[in-house]
């Protein structure tokens, strides 16, 4: 699914969780991790998901991707937050990542349906 974030086009997708641990370990030489549930690709405006994750946890893992994509759009550091600050920025951001969390996950449903009707005319034509 694209996304526009102010000025720039993001993509949403989803991989393999070993593809992305293997971007992760690029983008983070050093970091020794053992899964990555996703990944905000700031150069090439993708945000990436694995694939095997449970719905809720996709959600979960959509959203703080696209945080991380809102943050860094909008030019927003992160060095001495206060807790007022998270406050504003959560409400800032609260309706436009909920609105993208709920069109890819509907989009990603009627691809569902879509398929599985295909496949149901194709059984009733042999």
């Amino acid at each position: 699914m694209k996304i526009q974030l102010n000025d720039m086009k993001w993509e949403i997708k989803e991989t393999s969780g070993q593809e992305l641990l293997e971007k992760y370990r690029a983008a983070n030489p050093g970091e020794d991790v053992g899964y990555v549930f996703g990944i905000c690709l700031r150069i090439t405006n993708e945000i990436l998901i694995a694939q095997e994750l449970s719905e809720p946890q996709k959600k979960r893992t959509l959203i703080h991707e696209l945080m991380h994509a809102w943050l860094w759009t909008n030019r927003i550091g992160i060095e001495n937050f206060t807790e007022e600050d998270i406050c504003n920025f959560t409400s800032a951001s609260y309706y436009f990542i909920n609105d993208i969390v709920t069109k890819y996950f509907v989009s990603r449903q009627r691809s569902g349906l879509i398929n599985a009707k295909r496949v149901r005319k194709r059984k009733r034509n042999k």
